[in-house]
């Protein structure tokens, strides 16, 4: 245990040690995660086996349900903790990094049973998207322990930026592999790359030295955690205003999900093209991580939030205006701008809102919120998608991305400098 002043000490102290081996964690993790890209890879896969927009928009669902839903229900758990590390390094071991291991085996399975290859695939894929959600958390409030406030935006850019280049390459290798070797062997040896990326990951993440906290609270019991719960939702306006802009914007941003396997069924791109993608828009997320990095110390979360929207917003509407396929690298370009800014401000905004106390609560209320409307609207979109076509999905979601953007530019107050209450 340590003192306030001590445990601020020691946090400087080893500072640089956590920013080295959470950049390799990082770097690495992008690297793989390139490989099995859930907005071009993993689509191009699945229509292999099926072309059904539904199954296509369960992809887009496990995908970021997983990562949103459990994170309430974790929270309170991970509020009473000392250490957050063990969470995403013991835990996260086997739910977040061993499914990746495995899914090599969706791919070899359908030489034998497309259908038994896709179910274990959507199994797998469900179990690390889970298992994501559920160290999210920890992770999160773990990086806010060991990353002083006004160094975390140049923390996840320049993290982020150091992994979206590695996955350039990751995606540069993709391409390649897609194109020179023949289904399914050609997704066997991505999904194997991603799964070893990952594993290497994990052993730089296991390297955090964390500082043990002293005076934690003690766990409160149901009634009381729901209690608060509803406090925040009643007393914290701005936050909650937050939230509902980012449910809405989580509803836009469904039809980015399908812009893939839009292009390949109306637009008929092949399989090694749309891999390419990836590459165009990770180097959106690279150059954003940097400018959004550089930008949130300066000025905030908020504002990179609002440029990260309306680069979503983009992507819409140079997909549905083209018909030349060319414009889709532009499209995944901005697409990548968009992820970066959800990712590095979407998280680091959310610390800024609470009180450190109660820092998991307000992270687990943001991210299952969006993850009750994530866990639905992709399946919703596919249906609309086989019903009536993409373009209405596209421009259903790009009026609903308006009206997140408005929500957010006028009404969600940039919350650094503001006193959180809840606690008084």
């Amino acid at each position: 245990m340590t003192s306030a002043n001590n445990f601020d000490q020691q946090v400087e102290k080893n500072y640089k040690h956590n920013y080295r081996v959470n950049f390799l964690d990082g770097t690495f993790f992008w690297f793989g995660t390139s490989f099995i890209a859930a907005q071009t890879i993993l689509p191009a896969f699945i229509s292999n086996i099926t072309i059904n927009p539904i199954i296509i928009g369960m992809v887009s669902a496990i995908w970021a349900s997983g990562w949103y839903l459990p994170q309430l229900f974790t929270s309170n758990w991970v509020q009473s903790l000392s250490l957050k590390k063990i969470v995403p390094v013991k835990y996260g071991f086997f739910t977040e990094r061993v499914p990746l291991l495995l899914l090599p085996l969706s791919a070899w399975i359908f030489i034998k049973s497309p259908t038994a290859a896709l179910i274990l695939f959507l199994i797998l894929y469900s179990w690390h998207s889970i298992g994501a959600g559920f160290i999210a958390v920890a992770w999160q409030d773990m990086i806010a322990k060991i990353i002083p406030l006004k160094r975390r935006g140049r923390f996840f850019g320049i993290t982020n930026f150091g992994g979206t280049f590695a996955g350039i390459i990751g995606a540069f290798y993709s391409v390649k592999i897609i194109k020179n070797f023949v289904f399914p062997y050609n997704y066997m040896i991505c999904f194997s790359i991603a799964g070893l990326a990952v594993l290497i990951s994990w052993v730089f993440l296991s390297k955090t030295k964390e500082v043990e906290e002293e005076n934690i609270k003690p766990r409160p019991n149901n009634h009381d955690y729901r209690g608060l719960i509803f406090k925040i939702f009643k007393k914290d306006k701005n936050f909650t205003s937050f939230i509902l802009y980012r449910v809405v914007s989580l509803i836009g941003a469904v039809g980015l999900g399908f812009v893939a396997i839009y292009a390949k069924i109306s637009l008929h791109v092949t399989d090694n093209m749309i891999a390419s993608f990836t590459i165009s828009m990770l180097v959106g997320q690279a150059i954003s991580n940097l400018l959004f990095g550089w930008l949130s110390d300066k000025k905030g979360h908020k504002i990179c939030l609002e440029i990260s929207n309306f680069s979503g917003f983009l992507v819409l509407i140079i997909t549905l205006l083209t018909t030349n396929p060319i414009w889709l690298y532009v499209s995944f370009f901005f697409m990548g701008a968009y992820i970066a800014g959800n990712i590095l401000s979407g998280i680091a905004i959310i610390f800024e809102f609470s009180d450190p106390d109660i820092r998991p609560t307000y992270i687990g209320i943001a991210s299952t919120s969006g993850g009750i409307v994530t866990a639905l609207t992709p399946i919703f979109a596919g249906w609309i998608a086989k019903g009536f076509g993409y373009p209405p999905l596209f421009v259903g979601a790009t009026l609903l991305w308006v009206v997140g953007f408005l929500m957010l530019k006028f009404v969600v107050q940039e919350p650094r400098g503001m006193k959180n209450t809840i606690l008084e």
